[in-house]
């Protein structure tokens, strides 16, 4: 990513494709291989090494949103692609 401008911020809503970890037990080797998934959510977090998107955020008693919430953490290494949506 370096030298590209990036095409998205923090608060924006993203599509990530992306490979996830996988474990698999007594299959052929051919068959043991990452997970292709995609996730949907808000930017919450830029790292290093990954982003953190939040899928679903918690409201106080007032409707006012909170800083705790769901949050799946993606490594950028593993990343397919990402679009701003």
């Amino acid at each position: 990513m370096s030298g590209r401008k990036k095409a998205y911020a923090i608060g924006d809503r993203l599509r990530i494709v992306w490979f996830d970890y996988a474990n698999h037990t007594n299959v052929a080797l051919a068959d043991a291989t990452p997970a292709r998934c995609w996730t949907e959510g808000t930017l919450a977090k830029e790292a290093d090494k990954y982003l953190a998107l939040k899928t679903s955020q918690y409201i106080d008693a007032k409707g006012e949103p909170e800083d705790e919430g769901d949050f799946t953490i993606i490594i950028r290494g593993g990343i397919e692609s990402i679009e701003k949506i």
